[in-house]
């Protein structure tokens, strides 16, 4: 204890800094978008305490806010102000010990360290040397670095400079003379070029239009099979089907639909061509005279950004991910007033979150079904594959039946000799425990149509992803894209083949155990929340995980889940749990479960019950059903509350199909048990269920739950006859 006391006040004596140099003052002057330090000593914050300038100051192990303030400072070892003499040990990394533990790597800073890089214009690693572990081993995921990342040190070093020659390069002067120099350079003034912009890539389509070769028969078979989209080719080739089915009478309808609305809903279920669809409206719309812009990510320059396409008028900005575009827009739409949406999105979800998409997307908001093909889209389909030579008979006949694009792409996998090629090329990458998790792991959060970076990867498996997979590059090549320093998986269909046809369930759910994990330590960032509610979902787990043993691989993930502290924590992780032992007829478990749920949101500010409300009135309907003996309905006040619950959520068409899912257990409950209500509660039941039946017919159905409204009202209908029957 003496030592460590010691230790301490050492440390606490060096690191506290009273004083800086001139030109240290000088260089944190500037407008740094993060300062990230190894240093331990307070130094910065010093500087713009002496500067009067505000500030937020983070430690690797801190949580991390939703929005992060330029010239904010993050500690990757550890702070001096954040260490007392019982956690010093712990708190900073002093050792190689310390190294081998990799604190940051596992740190959720780790993902904005990474994009914070990969957004900068220039990265500046002053006084490092590459052996250190956390620029060698962090700076490997981020692509095309070299170009734009410099090393200043006090003296030339040759050995050093062929060292960093893969990452940067290095600047040969000290801190004095690279202040000076700093202080010296012009602004970047993001206003002179709009179309060069960090958070908004502009779609060119006269620059990316050039004259090109013929699409070869092994490009179609490619983007046809694997998803594997060349964006210039497929310009080159519009107007015309040489490469891509162009979709035309619904590029035009999307077109027509943004002159009057202002965001547009693009949806379609896996598999069908939305982001491939984003590219052939993008270019309808540049031939009209818009100024289309992709937007893939948050930028840290996000509102300079903003600012810069304030001097453009027919801005249309596109996005391929629903929750960047809700964190993007809510940053964009009053600043351009003007400015129109395009947004893609999985069927599926827009049906969940249709409430809030209505809420939060700006009007007229219009939607576009890219589900189905269109006889002209068939059409261009046939001759595509023809004029590749893929169209073989037994193929023609099978595409003949075909209802939409991910039918057509499942039947060229089985006439295209896809699987007997992948049988072999598997085989070694498989062979790898590691890279098998990696594997594994990045089609299964494709499938979740989610892209998570290098580091959530590297957090998953423990490895670099990348480095392993290069040792197999050839055959890893069939399975995944190597982009840049990055591993991008092909099409969310694709890895959907893989899943079924070659991943052991138990690797599978292995994977989503460290998924699951990891994203709820993060879930502060909306991509996490989306992946945590995927991978929690028994509806998805169940397609994710096949085999005759389903069931108790799932009953053992879900046990091994409520180990981990954050998954705990989770209302919606109860909720799957009691709703997985309800579907194993565990019906016990899964009302207890269920109160956990309920003990769970009741410590989370603001969590709203309404997926909790309906699979509640689902287990009570079951349990009272299923208990034959009693002589009265225990749970029915439960049963009311939540009836009163159900008849709410009608009126909402997010909450809608749960709703009336969980009104059909009530035939079965009144048939089953109807004999041990008493008159009052009969009365009571049928006062609930006329307001139930008031609030269906009062309520506007699109076509999409018009049928099961109306077997719902049938069902209802049906109740009342058998109390009134019973109570008669």
């Amino acid at each position: 204890m003496a030592r460590t006391t010691d230790l301490y006040q050492l440390l606490y004596e060096t690191f506290t800094i009273n004083e800086l140099s001139e030109a240290q003052l000088k260089l944190l002057e500037l407008p740094w978008l993060r300062i990230y330090t190894t240093n331990y000593d307070d130094s910065v914050e010093k500087a713009f305490f002496d500067l009067k300038r505000s500030f937020k100051s983070f430690n690797y192990d801190e949580k991390k806010p939703r929005k992060i303030l330029p010239g904010s400072v993050v500690h990757l070892h550890g702070t001096i102000g954040k260490t007392n003499r019982g956690n010093v040990l712990e708190q900073l990394i002093l050792n190689e010990g310390s190294y081998i533990k990799q604190h940051f790597e596992n740190s959720i800073w780790y993902d904005e360290f990474i994009r914070d890089i990969r957004f900068a214009t220039n990265c500046f690693f002053i006084g490092y040397s590459l052996s250190d572990y956390h620029i060698s081993a962090l700076l490997h995921p981020v692509t095309d670095i070299k170009d734009k990342t410099y090393f200043v040190n006090r003296s030339t070093d040759k050995i050093f400079e062929r060292r960093v020659q893969n990452y940067g390069q290095v600047i040969p002067e000290g801190l004095e003379d690279f202040s000076k120099r700093c202080i010296s350079l012009p602004r970047l003034d993001r206003l002179k070029d709009p179309f060069s912009l960090k958070s908004f890539r502009y779609f060119d389509p006269h620059k990316d239009k050039k004259t090109l070769a013929p699409p070869t028969a092994i490009e179609i078979l490619n983007l046809v099979t694997y998803g594997t989209f060349n964006e210039k080719r497929c310009i080159a080739s519009l107007p015309g089907r040489t490469y891509v089915v162009p979709r035309q009478e619904r590029v035009e309808n999307a077109a027509a639909i943004l002159k009057t609305a202002r965001s547009l809903l693009v949806h379609s279920r896996l598999g069908n061509g939305k982001s491939l669809f984003l590219s052939l409206l993008a270019y309808k719309l540049s031939e009209i005279g818009y100024k289309c812009f992709w937007c893939q990510d948050i930028s840290p320059t996000l509102n300079q950004d903003i600012n810069a396409l304030h001097s453009l008028n027919n801005v249309v900005i596109i996005f391929d991910s629903y929750d960047v575009a809700l964190d993007v827009i809510r940053a964009t739409a009053d600043r351009l007033d003007a400015a129109k949406f395009v947004i893609a999105i999985r069927t599926g979800i827009q049906d969940v979150r249709l409430h809030e998409i209505r809420e939060r997307l700006p009007s007229p908001l219009e939607r576009i079904n890219l589900n189905g093909l269109l006889e002209a889209e068939k059409d261009d389909f046939f001759h595509l594959l023809d004029d590749a030579g893929i169209l073989e008979p037994a193929l023609r006949k099978e595409l003949s039946r075909c209802e939409d694009i991910r039918e057509v792409v499942t039947s060229v996998y089985k006439h295209s000799g896809i699987k007997e090629k992948l049988q072999q090329e598997l085989e070694p990458i498989l062979g790898d425990s590691t890279l098998r998790t990696a594997m594994v792991s990045i089609h299964l959060l494709n499938i979740a149509g989610q892209y998570p970076d290098s580091a959530f990867l590297r957090a998953i498996t423990g490895g670099d992803t990348y480095v392993l997979a290069s040792k197999f590059r050839e055959a890893a090549s069939e399975i995944v894209h190597f982009n840049g320093d990055d591993l991008r998986p092909h099409s969310p269909i694709f890895s959907e083949y893989l899943s079924e046809n070659f991943f052991d369930a138990e690797d599978v759910v292995s994977s989503i155990y460290s998924i699951v994990t990891e994203g709820v330590r993060r879930k502060p960032r909306r991509p996490y929340q989306a992946i945590t509610s995927y991978f929690m979902q028994v509806t998805n787990l169940k397609r994710l995980v096949k085999g005759s043993n389903q069931s108790s691989l799932l009953a053992g993930l879900f046990d091994q889940l409520h180990r981990d502290i954050n998954v705990n924590g989770e209302p919606l992780f109860w909720l799957q749990y009691s709703i997985l032992m309800m579907d194993m007829k565990e019906l016990g478990a899964a009302e207890r479960f269920l109160n956990t749920a309920y003990a769970r949101a009741s410590s989370l500010t603001g969590f709203k019950t309404f997926q909790l409300d309906t699979h509640a009135l689902r287990i009570l309907l079951m349990l009272e059903s299923a208990d034959t003996e009693s002589k009265s309905v225990v749970r029915f006040e439960q049963i009311l509350t939540q009836l009163d619950n159900i008849a709410s959520m009608l009126n909402e068409a997010s909450h809608r199909p749960y709703a009336l899912r969980a009104l059909k257990e009530l035939e079965n409950f009144v048939r089953v048990r109807g004999y041990a209500l008493t008159v009052t509660e009969c009365n009571a039941l049928l006062m609930h269920l006329n307001r139930l039946t008031a609030t269906l017919q009062s309520v506007q159905f699109d076509d999409d739950s018009y049928a099961e409204s109306q077997e719902t009202s049938t069902i209802l209908e049906s109740v009342k006859e058998i109390i009134l029957m019973r109570s008669a």
